[in-house]
């Protein structure tokens, strides 16, 4: 068990079972902890991310045409190994509990296990996202170091290249067969789009096959290689009405444990689920900036991984945490809420939807969610 003072009380992390957990100061007395400054502030934000999404490089050898990442390519300017733990050690000092290395593909550098087990040290939880291009027997035992790994798969054969534009399919599957064999918590990261939608109780049954139940539904992001494709790539708006109940139909019917990425929320709350039980299982939108940021691989920083714009360097984000306008920009959203979201009744769960597809497809990060349901009911 990890905790964290807030200016609200405090936020309590446990691994078995895997919870976040939000408590008042009242609460964190009770559990022995005495007072904190920080309950004598009242903060719009946290003290620090719950979460750093760390891309440790740009370099893969897949070259996904989904990939929010630009380029396979690796940069000049990539962080050494020294560099790396360094920003460990800042994030420690943070009291970030988990960091989630990823790429391009993580494992694609030799030093991904000594920086995972560095920020173990640290007190730090390291998780792994991988194509599982490089996993072979050797690695999977090596990979034994993450407290969880995300395997990306977004559909089981003739899907799956269709969906990723490159066959590596045999190589994911031998990757599951591998991390599941040595007992690694494992789970699948899916990309949903309109090519694989149809399919994706295929993708179920076939990882239920090997024991996975720990399944995310992502929402494809206009950014990187899947910007000048994401026309024909993004779910129809028939599509994005069905998500939740066909969601909630294969959660049921299989017993996963699914999960969904803050950008899907609209497509939830489009069908008026219960407030007060959406609050309960944080089923909140973007937390951009706030529970979460993301580091690149040279070491700058920003709100989201998908966000266009950098914050700075991430060995300022002691100094930038508090006042980065790329921070900001994502926080403050609410204080200037367009029309209509200011009229929503899941205005504060939603934030907004995904800022960052409004941004790619009108060129304002403020503006609402284009492919909200609500939204896009009120021009038709």
């Amino acid at each position: 068990m990890r905790v964290r003072y807030e200016s609200f009380g405090g936020i309590i992390s446990l691994d078995k079972p895997t919870a976040t957990i939000y408590v008042d100061q009242r609460y964190m007395q009770r559990l022995g902890y005495t007072a904190s400054h920080l309950w004598n502030t009242r903060a719009s934000h946290l003290s620090a991310p719950l979460t750093v999404h760390f891309a440790l490089t740009y370099h893969c050898p897949m070259a996904c045409q989904t990939c929010y990442m630009g380029t396979s390519d690796i940069l000049p300017q990539e962080l050494s190994t020294s560099e790396a733990k360094r920003i460990l050690d800042m994030l420690a000092y943070l009291q970030v509990f988990t960091v989630a290395f990823g790429g391009g593909e993580p494992l694609a550098r030799s030093d991904v296990f000594e920086l995972a087990e560095y920020a173990r040290k640290r007190g730090l939880v390291p998780t792994l996202t991988t194509n599982g291009f490089y996993i072979d027997r050797k690695t999977a035992q090596h990979c034994r170091v993450f407290s969880h790994i995300h395997l990306s798969l977004d559909g089981i054969n003739e899907t799956y290249h269709a969906v990723r534009g490159v066959d590596g399919f045999e190589e994911s599957v031998r990757a599951l067969e591998l991390l599941t064999e040595v007992g690694i918590s494992l789970g699948i990261n899916c990309i949903v789009c309109r090519t694989n939608f149809e399919h994706l109780e295929e993708l179920v049954q076939f990882v239920l096959d090997y024991g996975v139940t720990d399944i995310i539904f992502l929402r494809l992001k206009p950014c990187g290689r899947a910007e000048p494709l994401y026309e024909g790539l993004r779910l129809t708006s028939d599509q994005y009405i069905r998500f939740y109940p066909y969601l909630r139909e294969l959660t049921y019917r299989y017993g996963l444990k699914s999960h969904v990425d803050c950008a899907m929320m609209p497509f939830i709350y489009w069908h008026h689920s219960e407030k007060e039980l959406l609050h309960q299982f944080a089923a909140e939108g973007c937390v951009a900036g706030n529970e979460i940021i993301e580091i690149l691989p040279d070491g700058t920083v920003r709100a989201c991984s998908f966000a266009k714009e950098t914050v700075g360097k991430a060995m300022d984000l002691p100094r930038l945490w508090e006042k980065g306008l790329g921070f900001e920009r994502f926080r403050r959203w609410m204080e200037t809420t367009p029309i209509p979201c200011c009229s929503c009744e899941y205005l504060e769960l939603c934030q907004g939807g995904c800022h960052v597809v409004a941004e790619a497809l009108t060129g304002d990060l403020n503006a609402p969610d284009p492919e909200c349901p609500f939204i896009v009911a009120g021009r038709t």
